[in-house]
């Protein structure tokens, strides 16, 4: 069904999008952020506020419900508003839904981005589709089903992770010498960079 053919109301049950800034000058707690999440939704009171609870449990966000949301961290306020965006689509439907996450994780630290991560990768288990716009191509890897390199707005490979998670599709697309290893671990490959040798910065305008 094209995206046309849904009214605003319809089309936020089956779409939530977390752009990459999210601007709120308002005093809201938590709690309230992630129930604006809700809006939409043509369920009771009470059962939002069942699906607010299970999402800030799912988030790791109980302890913050009530703190005002300006006097977060902005590791915190992105978890916040990727709650708000899961609690958008978050009741179970016959139909998939999906969330686009913009650089969900670039304010957090490196256990707070596994979590993330890794709840991305569980809630595809109740049928939402995940799509994320990521730079870190080691985390990408590890949980992406699917791969898109994109490079001045053209595709330059997609397919299977582990497929195209090639050394010259990432030297194509980011135009930076890199080395390609298999992390035995988690059974995937990784990237490290090669180290510049110039003094002087380069920029690759993409």
């Amino acid at each position: 069904k094209s995206v046309k053919g849904y009214t605003p109301q319809a089309l936020s049950k089956v779409r939530a999008v977390l752009p990459q800034h999210t601007t709120m000058q308002f005093a809201f707690t938590t709690e309230q952020i992630v129930m604006l999440g809700r809006h939409a939704s043509t369920h009771t009171q009470k059962e939002n506020l069942h699906i607010v609870d299970e999402v800030l449990d799912r988030t790791a966000l109980q302890s913050l419900r009530n703190r005002n949301y300006l006097t977060l961290s902005g590791g915190e306020k992105q978890r916040v508003q990727l709650a708000r965006v899961l609690a958008q689509v978050w009741e179970e439907t016959v139909y998939p839904r999906y969330i686009l996450l913009d650089e969900p994780t670039s304010s957090m630290d490196i256990a707070q981005q596994q979590n993330i991560f890794s709840l991305a990768k569980a809630v595809c288990d109740r049928n939402i589709g995940v799509m994320a716009i990521v730079h870190d191509l080691n985390m990408a890897v590890q949980f992406a089903d699917h791969l898109y390199f994109l490079k001045d707005g053209k595709i330059i490979a997609n397919g299977e992770s582990e497929k195209v998670f090639t050394k010259s599709n990432i030297e194509e697309t980011f135009c930076c010498r890199v080395n390609v290893y298999h992390d035995p671990c988690n059974n995937c490959p990784y990237i490290i960079p090669e180290r510049e040798t110039s003094t002087h910065l380069k920029i690759n305008n993409r």
